[in-house]
């Protein structure tokens, strides 16, 4: 075992992804779907929506509001990296808050 380092015991492998990619992406693979799947239901190339996943692009106001619609979540679900939703959705979106410790995708 001569010189190799041994791995450090508090090495996590952490997500660097921009908390907006990481919950788009766990919507998609929620739901197993493919990246060309939004190509023909969301009206973009597949490489634009990869790109959103990875953090290197974002989408735009206007293709943000076609988001939420398409997906159904609550902008608030995209940028909070809590379980719990947002006390305030129920009020904006019209909808009941599921009970507590029940996380929501």
């Amino acid at each position: 075992m001569a010189g190799k380092k041994a791995p450090k015991a508090d090495h996590v492998a952490r997500d660097k992804r921009p908390i907006f990619a990481q919950r788009l992406r766990l919507w998609r693979t929620s739901r197993k779907l493919p990246l060309k799947t939004h190509r023909a239901e969301f009206g973009i190339d597949y490489t634009t929506w990869h790109r959103w996943e990875t953090g290197s692009r974002s989408p735009s106001i206007a293709f943000f509001n076609l988001l939420l619609r398409y997906t159904g979540m609550p902008a608030c679900w995209f940028f909070s990296d809590d379980v719990e939703p947002c006390p305030h959705c129920h009020q904006i979106h019209g909808r009941p808050l599921p009970k507590k410790g029940k996380a929501t995708v």
